[in-house]
This record gives C-alpha cells, sequence and structure tokens, in this order.
C-alpha cells in the first residue's frame, strides 16, 4: 500500500476595532492599534470536517470554512464537536480573493489565511467561543475553539454596538516532503517503489490552481480524489527533486480514469486507483514512474519510481494488460 500522509491545524486570532481604528475598506489603519487583540492560539479542526472531506466523493476544502460563528459555550474544545452555543448571525470568509494568494511555504509547511469580519455592533454581549461552519446556518462546526487571551487562557469578550470584530483564521498543512519506500505486489511480481512530491515549492501555493492537492484552502474548485485528476506514466525510473517539474522521458502516457474506494467510517483515510487501459501506458521498456498530479501541464502532486525487487526492471504492460496503481491519503491533526 503507497501511502500519503498530510497534517492539518490553525490559529486563531481576534481583534476588536473602532470605527475611526478602519479606513473606508474596513482595513485597520497603518499604526493602528486595536482595542483587543489576543494573538494568534491554537485551535481544533473537528472530526466532522475530516468525515466530510476524507468521505466526500467531490471534495470542497474552502467551502468547508466559508462561515464562522461566535457562542457563550465554555467547554473545552475537542474533537468531536459538532455545533457552539451560537448568538448572533455567522458572517462570511474573504472569499471573494483566491485565499493561497496570501499563503506561504517555509520547509515543509503551508500557512494560508481567512479573515472573517462582523461589522459594527453585528454582535452585542459576551462572548466565549468560536466555530466555523460550511453553512450560514445549521451544519455541523468544521473547526471550534475558545477565545483565548495572549497566555492561551480561555477568556470572553465583551462587545457592544460600537465594536467591529475581526477573527483571522491561519491554517496550516504539513506535508511529508521526505522519501517513502516499500514493496508493493502487480501481476505477482513484487516492486520497489519510492514516492516523492512534485512541483512543491513552485506552485504549493499557486493562486491559479483551484486543484491544490498540498494547502487546505483551495479555492471552490471540486477536489476530487483529493486534486490529483490525472495519472502521467513514464518510461524512466529516475524520479525529479521535489521542487521540479515533471520528468522529461522520451516515453509517456496519461489517464484519468480513477475510482475511490467506499470510505470507511472515522478512518480519515481514503485508497484512490488510477486505471491505465488496454490502449495506454504501453511504454518501450515498461513504465518506471508515475505521476499523480492536479492537471496536465501544471503536475503538482506526487510521483512514484517503481524497480523490480529481482532484476531492477520496469512493470511490463502492452495492450493485452490494464495496469491498476492505488494511493492512500491519510489524513490527522
Amino acid at each position: 500500500m503507497i501511502e500519503i500522509h498530510q497534517k492539518l491545524g490553525g490559529e486563531l486570532r481576534f481583534q476588536v476595532f473602532s470605527k475611526e481604528d478602519l479606513d473606508e475598506k474596513g482595513d485597520p489603519k497603518a499604526g493602528v492599534t486595536p482595542k483587543l487583540d489576543t494573538g494568534f492560539n491554537k485551535q481544533i479542526i473537528t472530526d466532522s470536517y475530516f468525515e466530510s472531506y476524507v468521505g466526500g466523493s467531490t471534495l470542497y476544502p474552502l467551502n468547508a470554512f466559508l462561515y464562522l460563528g461566535v457562542g457563550t459555550g465554555t467547554a473545552a474544545a475537542t474533537a468531536s464537536d459538532t455545533t457552539i452555543t451560537q448568538i448572533g448571525a455567522r458572517v462570511g470568509g474573504n472569499i471573494g480573493t483566491n485565499p493561497l494568494s496570501s499563503g506561504s511555504i517555509s520547509g515543509n509547511e503551508i500557512t494560508q489565511t481567512l479573515e472573517y469580519r462582523f461589522t459594527q455592533g453585528a454582535i452585542i454581549g459576551t462572548i466565549t467561543e468560536v466555530g466555523i461552519f460550511q453553512n450560514i446556518s445549521g451544519g455541523n462546526c468544521f473547526m471550534r475553539s475558545l477565545i483565548k487571551d495572549v497566555g492561551g487562557t480561555p477568556t470572553s469578550l465583551t462587545l457592544t454596538s460600537i465594536d467591529f470584530l475581526y477573527v483571522t483564521w491561519r491554517v496550516k498543512t504539513i506535508v511529508d516532503l521526505s522519501d517513502k519506500t516499500g514493496t508493493i505486489t502487480l501481476g505477482g511480481v513484487n516492486y520497489n517503489y519510492t514516492l516523492r512530491p512534485i512541483n512543491w515549492t513552485s506552485n504549493g501555493v499557486n493562486p491559479s490552481t483551484g486543484t491544490n492537492i498540498f494547502g487546505a484552502l483551495t479555492n471552490s474548485s471540486a477536489q476530487t480524489n483529493f486534486g490529483m485528476l490525472v495519472a502521467r506514466a513514464y518510461n524512466t525510473q529516475t524520479l525529479v527533486a521535489t521542487s521540479g517539474a515533471s520528468p522529461t522521458s522520451s516515453e509517456n502516457d496519461l489517464t484519468s480514469t480513477k475510482t475511490q474506494v467506499v470510505y470507511a467510517a472515522s478512518s480519515k483515510q481514503r485508497k484512490v486507483s488510477w486505471v491505465f487501459n488496454t490502449s495506454q501506458a504501453n511504454l518501450t521498456g515498461g513504465v518506471g514512474l508515475v505521476v499523480f498530479a492536479n492537471n496536465i501541464g501544471v503536475e503538482m502532486g506526487y510521483q512514484v519510481s517503481f524497480s523490480a525487487v529481482s532484476g531492477g526492471g520496469r512493470i511490463p504492460k502492452d495492450n493485452t494488460k490494464t495496469l491498476t496503481l492505488s494511493l492512500t491519503f491519510t489524513f490527522g491533526r
């Protein structure tokens, strides 16, 4: 089984502004100090999110986090939370501009940001918790946290009719960039494989790419099969660098035929298989490497090389055979 592991986490920041602190667009003026600023504190992405995202057939990462609500609950946040004790209406995030444009990469971590702005007096009263939802009302809570002060201690915010509340959610995706090796059996033959990300640094936070397979916050394009829409087979067995583009090879062939194994509830794991039919990937010398990618040309995703345990040969493929290759995606915190 060839596995891909990805972790998701995040941090929340609460800021309260007065009208004179903001310009005509609602942005804080240069040099302004908010009336209150909690700084960033860690929060929990709930099991409900993983069940929706990993368990779905058509996946919308950003759409899962469209609306933020605040409430009065004081119980510590847990992974099993599904709601909050909400007051007032939910507010939509800054989804008008692709959040990938505000993302950054450091090492193996992508950081992306969404901001939720409550207008003046939209929330009046004392609040203690926050939740992020897919729906403007109802539905499960996909992120929940108590409001915390700069030291990380749960606290409350008292808002009046003159206050603006801005909440910033900084979500982090941790991707394993190291080579992963193992052995699989195809047609009764054992093959050593090596899996490695491809096109990581150049496209890991690409605002023009709707099917970013790495970032937690892509645009609203469907992330079918976790964003890897195609598989391209090559006869080379040589992996390119993690930051590199697709291999240069004299022979390659493409398939977009794929299936997902039925999701096992609570597993946070999903298997996807790509099939090269009898007319595809019939490469001279066999298949030595496959790139699983977001689309033709950009090809941001993962590359896997194959070498027979006995003799180091490629995977033989001709017009009498189909070739099925599977990846198992595992998500966690």
